[in-house]
């Protein structure tokens, strides 16, 4: 068996697959909505502020599989995101013993200092989102209301594991059922 990262490949993956999804008589499942699908995030998607600090994120890193949180801002609507990958900016600035450090000031930390939250709809297509995906070269979206208000999160690794294992799973899904399934970040092949 061999084990590929998701998290490492996964763009690599959609830009090699995407041509060959757009050009071919896609099953029907993919004009479902993700959240028919049960593809992504929607129980209790922890969400942060500008004033939340580095600690809080580090904790919900820690306690989680998911690799974003959304910044919210007074009216709960998405304003940024904060990422896995932005706490290694934090260790490579030397500031990681700052544990008390803002969110806002974690993010000015950063190469450009604003990341584009890019968004969907729970009930946008399952090809609409992963044209949106492509496009932008991202890792995730954030699933909001048309309020722009946090429901959810959809990644590269949720679309994987539900295209690689819908086959065995019921028609429709639900996200820990596909958890069940896969561990998160890996896909295995025999």
């Amino acid at each position: 068996k061999a084990v590929v990262s998701t998290q490492s490949t996964g763009k690599r993956i959609l830009n090699f697959i995407y041509p060959y999804l757009i050009e071919s008589n896609l099953d029907p499942f993919f004009d479902d909505s993700i959240q028919e699908l049960g593809i992504g995030t929607y129980n209790s998607v922890k969400q942060l502020r500008y004033d939340s600090t580095f600690l809080d994120a580090l904790n919900f890193f820690a306690s989680t599989r998911v690799s974003a949180i959304p910044i919210v801002d007074e009216e709960e609507k998405v304003v940024d995101i904060y990422a896995r990958f932005d706490v290694i900016t934090i260790a490579s600035k030397g500031k990681y013993n700052d544990l008390s450090m803002s969110i806002r000031d974690c993010l000015l930390l950063r190469s450009s200092n604003k990341m584009e939250v890019l968004t969907c709809e729970g009930k946008d297509s399952l090809i609409k989102v992963i044209r949106i995906i492509y496009r932008a070269q991202v890792h995730r979206l954030v699933v909001v209301d048309r309020n722009r208000k946090v429901v959810g999160l959809v990644s590269l690794s949720d679309l994987f594991r539900f295209l690689v294992f819908r086959a065995d799973l019921p028609t429709r899904l639900t996200a820990s059922s596909i958890d069940e399934e896969c561990q998160f970040g890996q896909i295995e092949i025999s």
